[in-house]
């Protein structure tokens, strides 16, 4: 789920200054209001949990990632020049992401309360060479054209 997070936050401000032609501060304005449908998700996660239970409710923010992810790769195979299914898309997947990343965090810190800042750590740790991953890959590519 990071990997993806961090291409999609690596890969889309090539594409959308380059391939959609958006000005920088309109870049920022968009990702401003990603921050909010993270936020959003995030604050619907502990609902679902309280509904569906931990489990079920991370399902669901995994299905509706996985799904954000398999739109986006049809949006741009099948949608190449289009704006509107690559920003669905990419808030789809974002949104899954947003209820995944709380609950899957709780799910796996639940056992090790004793030992939760350590363990918090290493998370903080492991999705560093993700990151690294993903922001190196969209450089190398060729520049988009329309």
């Amino acid at each position: 789920m990071m990997a993806g997070l961090f291409a999609v936050f690596s890969a889309a401000p090539r594409v959308l200054l380059e391939g959609f032609g958006f000005s920088p501060v309109m870049l920022g304005l968009l990702f401003a209001g990603v921050v909010f449908l993270v936020f959003g998700a995030g604050m619907l996660a502990p609902r679902l949990s309280a509904r569906f239970g931990l489990h079920r409710a991370t399902l669901i923010g995994l299905v509706t990632a996985a799904l954000g992810g398999i739109a986006l790769l049809l949006a741009v195979l099948l949608a190449r020049n289009a704006l509107p299914p690559f920003l669905a898309a990419t808030s789809i997947f974002l949104f899954g992401l947003g209820i995944v990343s709380p609950l899957s965090s709780t799910a796996a810190l639940s056992p090790f309360a004793d030992r939760a800042g350590a363990v918090a750590a290493l998370f903080g740790f492991a999705q560093m060479p993700a990151r690294h991953a993903a922001q190196r890959w969209p450089p190398s590519l060729p520049p988009i054209r329309r």
